[in-house]
Formats: structure tokens, sequence, C-alpha cells
């Protein structure tokens, strides 16, 4: 990443100039290509290739997700870090209003509610079922899924995004940053996780704009991964975290 190439960014309202204004729109439609690369083209290889790799080997690849996820935003902020876009002890500012504080948490708590009334009426035999089989398990992947997901999921998917990407699209590039997240779990091959991903995405982007934290926007992803897998909607995520985990703690 070159900062000469770099569209004027914003971080929780703290504006970070790399190329200035004035950028030649052949700059802005490199970085809309190679956005589109990373964001859009690898989740679809990722996505496809296992099953090309079992039809054609019959090997069957369960844990990839997670290892290609912490390599990738391990590359991103090494990148981001020698550029310049991301700030030393970024990853662990925190200081963030009341108010806001108060906001996440009463949205958390209604999105809550929804997710259990809506898994109740689809599966309700899924509720609290994990933690309920296999407690040693969950207790697990709630400890292990903020530090081996949502920290890199933040990296690539709001700072990354937020400081390199989200300025060359020219309306609504929240929204935009919000399905390119929902397009990742796609490879989850179920419309659940998009779905609620997408969502999710808005309320996380949203959060690091207002704040300026990634620290903060990470604790708020947590608290929805977890409260997915506590509730009972897991195994529409299940090839990822907790097949990864499996391998370390079957």
């Amino acid at each position: 990443m070159k900062k000469s190439d770099e569209c004027d960014q914003s971080s929780g309202g703290r504006n970070k100039s790399s190329g200035g204004r004035n950028q030649s729109s052949g700059g802005r439609g490199r970085l809309f290509v190679e956005c589109a690369l990373l964001y859009v083209g690898l989740p679809a290889v990722f996505t496809f290739l296992p099953a090309w790799i079992e039809r054609r080997w019959g090997v069957r690849i369960n844990a990839w997700v997670v290892p290609t996820l912490l390599l990738a935003s391990a590359l991103a902020y090494v990148a981001m870090r020698r550029t310049g876009l991301l700030e030393r002890g970024e990853l662990t500012r925190l200081r963030v209003p009341d108010h806001i504080w108060a906001e996440m948490l009463a949205r958390f708590v209604f999105s809550a509610l929804l997710l259990t009334w809506l898994l109740s009426q689809y599966r309700p035999e899924w509720l609290f079922a994990f933690p309920r089989h296999n407690p040693r398990f969950w207790a697990l992947v709630c400890v292990a899924y903020p530090l081996v997901s949502v920290l890199p999921q933040g990296i690539l998917y709001r700072a990354l995004f937020v400081k390199r990407y989200a300025a060359c699209v020219p309306r609504h590039p929240f929204v935009f940053g919000a399905l390119l997240f929902a397009w990742a779990h796609v490879v989850f091959h179920n419309p659940w996780a998009c779905a609620f991903t997408f969502v999710g995405g808005l309320f996380f982007l949203t959060s690091y704009r207002a704040t300026g934290s990634l620290l903060f926007s990470c604790i708020e992803h947590a608290l929805y991964g977890d409260f997915l897998f506590t509730v009972g909607w897991g195994p529409c995520f299940y090839e990822g975290t907790q097949a990864a985990m499996r391998a370390v703690a079957p």
C-alpha cells in the first residue's frame, strides 16, 4: 500500500489524508478494484475452492476459514502500520462516552431478544443446545472467538476498510462495507449468516465511526458472536469458528 495512492480516510470523526482530495479517477478506480479483489474475490475463491478440492481429490477441508482470516489480518495490520494508516496503540484505545456504551448495550439487548424469538420460531430444538450439551467446548469457543475471529475481522472489515477503501465509494460507504462483511460469510452457505452479518456490519462500522475505537467495535462484535453461539445460532456459522476450535479441542 502506498500512501500516495490512498483515498482520503476518516475514522471516528478524524480524517487521515493520504493522497489528498484531488486524487485521480484512475487511482480511485485502482483502489476500488483492489477492494473488490480482496473483499469479493477472496471469499468467492474460498467458498468454492474447498468443494472443488473435495470433488477432485476427495479431501474435505473444514477448518480453513480462521487460519486464512488470521493470515490476511496479520498482513493487513503490518501493511497499515508500515504506511501509517494505523497508529500505535489504536487497537487498544478505549475512550468511549457513557451514552455510547448505553446505546450499544440497549441495541444488543433488543437484538438478543429478537434473535432468541426468531430461533424459537425457526429451530426451537437449537435453543441453548450448545451450552447444554457441550458446556466445556462452548466455554472454549466463547473465550477464543473474540481473539481468533473478532479481532482479525475488525482489522480487515473496519480498520482497513475505513482507512483505505471507504472514501473510494461515492455513496453510502458503510452500507457497502456491511455488504462486504456479509458477503465474507457466504462461505457458510446459508442465508442467516449473511443476513445477520449485514446488520452486524452496520452496527460495528457505526460504532467504529462514532468512537474511533476499534476495540469498542470488537467488544460489540464479540457480544453478538458469543450470544449467537450461546442461544443456538452456532450451526449457521459452524464451519468457521467451531470447526477451528474442534481442531485443537476435539
